[in-house]
C-alpha cells in the first residue's frame, strides 16, 4: 500500500524489569546500572511516537534515561501493581482525556489493568484512543480466555468516543492462538506480534487503519521483543459494539452465548459447534489461527458439519 498521509509509529516493549535491574540479585549482567544503559540504549534507537511499557515499574526513570528519543515525551505513571505504563510524544499529541485505568483480572501475582488516554493528533485532528496492557497468566483458553477478551473490549468501548481510532498494544500472556487473542482478532487488526513468546506482545489496530510497516526487533536485554508498526490511522467506521451482555460490568459474560465463533470477514463462514477460527473435516478438529493442522481458510458450513458429528 502506498504509506502516504499521517503515519504514527507504535511499539510495545516489556522491559523485564526484574532482570534487568538486578532486583533479587541472580541477574549479576545486569548489575551495577548495566542493564538499564542497554534497555534505554535499545528504546533511544528505535524512535517512536506511541509506546506501550510492560514489567515497567518506573517510566518516569525509563523516559528521563532514553535520552531524546523520549524527551520530549508524555507519560502515565500508573499505580503501584499496574506495570503497564504508556507514553505519547508530546510534539504529535494532545492530551483529550485520562489517562486513567480499569481492572480486568486477577493472577496469581496481581490485578491486571487496561490503561488508556484519549489523543488529538495536532496536524490531523485525528483522535487515537491508545491503550495498553500486561494481561494475566494462565486466563487465555475457553470460557476464562473469552472474559478476559471481553473485559478489554469492554472498556475500550466504554472509554472511547465516537470516530476515535483504537490502537492497543500489550503483553497479553497468551499464545497467538488462544482464545483471548482470537476473540480480540474479530475486534480489531492484528497488526503486529512478537516471533519469540508464541504470539504474546502485540499491536492492535482499529479495522481500515492502514499498515506501512512492522518489525519484531531484538529486545536484548529484555527476554522479549521491541515490537514496532508503523500505521495510518484514520476517523473510520465505528467498531462493532460489544453485545449486550458484555455491557455491564456487574454481570458474568456467557462465553457460549450463540455459537462462540468468528463472524466473517475474519476467517469465513464459521461451524456453530466451533469454538475456535476453524474447523477441519479431514480430522474433525477445531483450529485457532495460527496453529498447525488446519489449511482450510475457512470453516466448514454448518450444516456439512453435523454430517461429521
Amino acid at each position: 500500500m502506498a504509506c502516504n498521509g499521517l503515519k504514527v509509529a507504535v511499539a510495545t516493549y516489556n522491559l523485564y524489569w526484574w532482570c534487568v535491574s538486578n532486583k533479587f540479585g541472580n541477574c549479576p549482567q545486569f548489575a551495577f546500572g548495566t542493564g538499564f544503559t542497554q534497555l534505554y540504549q535499545r528504546i533511544s534507537s528505535n524512535p517512536v511516537d506511541l509506546i506501550g511499557f510492560q514489567e515497567c515499574e518506573n517510566v518516569e526513570q525509563v523516559v528521563a534515561g532514553a535520552g531524546p528519543a523520549l524527551s520530549n515525551f508524555g507519560y502515565y505513571s500508573t499505580p503501584s501493581g499496574n506495570d503497564a505504563p504508556m507514553a505519547w510524544s508530546w510534539a504529535r499529541f494532545k492530551v483529550l482525556e485520562g489517562p486513567a485505568s480499569e481492572w480486568i483480572a486477577q493472577d496469581s501475582y496481581s490485578p491486571r489493568w487496561l490503561n488508556w488516554v484519549r489523543l488529538l493528533e495536532y496536524s490531523s485532528n485525528t483522535v487515537i484512543f491508545f491503550a495498553n496492557t500486561h494481561g494475566p497468566l494462565g486466563q487465555c483458553t475457553g470460557e476464562r480466555g473469552q472474559q478476559v477478551a471481553d473485559a478489554y473490549w469492554r472498556s475500550i468501548w466504554n472509554h472511547k468516543k465516537h470516530k476515535d481510532v483504537v490502537i492497543f498494544t500489550g503483553d497479553f500472556n497468551c499464545r497467538i492462538w488462544d482464545q483471548t487473542l482470537v476473540s480480540l482478532r474479530e475486534k480489531l487488526e492484528d497488526a503486529a506480534w512478537d516471533t519469540v513468546f508464541q504470539g504474546a506482545d502485540h499491536i492492535f489496530a482499529e479495522h481500515g487503519v492502514g499498515l506501512c510497516s512492522q518489525e519484531s526487533i531484538l529486545g536484548a536485554p529484555s527476554d522479549h521483543q521491541f515490537l514496532k508498526a508503523v500505521l495510518l490511522p484514520h476517523g473510520g467506521p465505528e467498531p462493532p459494539k460489544p453485545p449486550e451482555h458484555e455491557k455491564s460490568q456487574n454481570r458474568s459474560v456467557d462465553a457460549t452465548a450463540k455459537d462462540g465463533c468468528p463472524k466473517p470477514p475474519s476467517n469465513g463462514p464459521c461451524c456453530h459447534h466451533c469454538k475456535s477460527n476453524r474447523f477441519c473435516p479431514g480430522d474433525g478438529g477445531c483450529y485457532a489461527e495460527g496453529q498447525s493442522g488446519c489449511t482450510s481458510g475457512t470453516c466448514v458450513p454448518n450444516t456439512a458439519t453435523q454430517l461429521l458429528l
